[in-house]
């Protein structure tokens, strides 16, 4: 696993080496305990949020639109979505 690695890396633990150890340990409990494989929201609106924001990494791929006007206008629909689920006001 590829954040595991990265929690056992000699620079990162190196550089991340806070509270003697304290928050590698909790980072490395939370990993093997806690982390959930997938990397997204667990609600019904994800294929729709999805699809908004990888239409826009696709514009900007293309060139037909820059990053951050892509980011700024999948920000609005995407809070528009969740708006309309009543997770956000």
């Amino acid at each position: 696993m590829s954040r595991e690695a990265v929690y056992n890396n000699a620079d990162f633990i190196e550089k991340n080496d806070v509270g003697d150890g304290a928050w590698l340990n909790a980072m490395r409990d939370s990993l093997a305990n806690y982390a959930m494989p997938q990397y997204r929201p667990l609600n019904p609106e994800w294929p729709e949020v999805a699809d908004i924001v990888s239409n826009y990494i696709s514009d900007v791929f293309a060139k037909q639109i820059s990053a951050e006007e892509a980011m700024e206008i999948a920000n609005e629909e995407v809070a528009e979505v969740y708006r309309e689920a009543g997770y956000i006001s």
